[in-house]
């Protein structure tokens, strides 16, 4: 097997995911590289689900990630108090929220938002305004807490 050779910049190496120059030490994996633990962290999910053809849509289709610890930031979203002020429906099988996602800007947002239930198990659908930057979620409370989603989210760099 040949050894992958990094998509380069003026002798830089470009992260496969984002697009950004990456460090002096790309992290190699799966025959391609990448800039930090979250980008590929982002491609693996993306490949455990066979949605590469996420990579298809343009040459830089990531969002550069550079962290997923989020150190407790989300445990207010498993308070009743605070999803019953957030959730448009609740009830044991089904939950129904929609976010407001600014950095929503390209096809390829669209496309892996849209495809976000096939990325976390509970999830039913989701549906993006893209006029409105807004993202609608439906969900099963019984597989997926809101916290899992928004910290997908924000993984995701949403």
């Amino acid at each position: 097997m040949a050894i992958p050779q990094p998509a380069t910049t003026d002798a830089k190496v470009k992260c496969h995911h984002c697009g950004d120059i990456c460090n002096e030490k790309p992290i190699s994996f799966d025959e391609h590289f990448f800039c930090c633990n979250g980008c590929q962290t982002v491609y693996q999910i993306l490949q455990d689900n066979g949605l590469c053809t996420y990579y298809d849509l343009n040459e830089n289709a990531g969002i550069s990630l550079k962290s997923a610890f989020f150190d407790h930031k989300y445990d207010y979203l498993s308070e009743p108090e605070i999803q019953r002020q957030l959730l448009q429906f609740e009830s044991e099988k089904l939950n129904k929220i929609t976010f407001y996602i600014p950095a929503v800007h390209c096809s390829s947002c669209v496309w892996l938002l849209e495809n976000f239930q096939k990325i976390k198990a509970g999830v039913y659908s989701s549906r993006l305004n893209f006029i409105n930057k807004e993202l609608a979620i439906s969900y099963n409370p019984s597989d997926v807490t809101l916290k899992e989603i928004v910290e997908l989210l924000t993984t995701l760099g949403y």
